[in-house]
């Protein structure tokens, strides 16, 4: 998106591809819940070191990828930590876990897409479209947790349906994340990223909360105390 040479595009996107498939085998290596061969997932490692290096020799200075990497996925650790271990139990908390696992996960890749692409320009625009969008993924994705699976602990989903999140306050932060998703206008990107990023925010507006409102159970009761 943020490299208008379509040849640069498609190179950099392949190196990060590998990354994030890297990471993906990494994760089912954890969960051991792919079926796949734990020996085999194991060779995410080889993914991510030849995915570091790739992106490292393209940037004009590699420490900085290998810098922003590093810092990142610091971030992105602990929060998985926290997160496991301090389950959310309000807006504020959850939204404290999911900067670190959704928003500053996929801010990283815009980053060094810019990084290893050499365009400075679009380095903040980048940023902030990956944390925008990978906070609204990672809302759509909570509330499907919820409606599929029937996930509880710190679920937003289920904050939501016991009354320890509001609708207005979930509606805005859903807004806050399409405006910081969406790029400047004076920043080139390659296609116009907004129909995607309102296509995500829309359906959790439209679809996505109308649905988990109407479910049964869970709820609070009324502030009378009848039920």
């Amino acid at each position: 998106m943020w490299l208008p040479e379509a040849q640069l595009r498609r190179a950099v996107a392949g190196d990060i591809g590998m990354h994030i498939a890297a990471m993906k085998l990494f994760d089912d290596l954890l969960d051991d819940d792919s079926g796949f061969d734990r020996f085999e997932l194991a060779l995410c490692l080889l993914l991510e070191q030849r995915a570091v290096s790739r992106l490292a020799l393209r940037a004009e200075d590699p420490r900085t990828v290998l810098t922003t990497i590093e810092d990142n996925f610091v971030t992105v650790g602990v929060g998985q930590l926290r997160t496991k271990r301090e389950p959310a139990t309000d807006l504020a908390s959850w939204r404290a876990h999911a900067e670190t696992y959704g928003g500053c996960f996929l801010s990283l890749y815009g980053t060094l897409a810019a990084l290893a692409g050499r365009a400075p320009r679009t380095s903040a625009a980048a940023t902030d479209f990956g944390w925008g969008f990978g906070m609204i993924v990672t809302i759509a994705d909570d509330l499907r947790d919820y409606e599929r699976h029937g996930e509880r602990t710190g679920n937003l989903g289920h904050l939501l349906r016991t009354g320890r999140v509001g609708e207005d306050a979930l509606r805005a932060l859903i807004e806050e994340a399409r405006v910081r998703a969406t790029p400047p206008a004076d920043v080139p990107c390659a296609h116009d990223l907004r129909p995607i990023i309102d296509r995500y925010a829309d359906d959790i507006l439209d679809r996505g909360l109308p649905i988990l409102l109407a479910l049964p159970g869970d709820r609070p009761p009324p502030p009378d105390g009848r039920s």
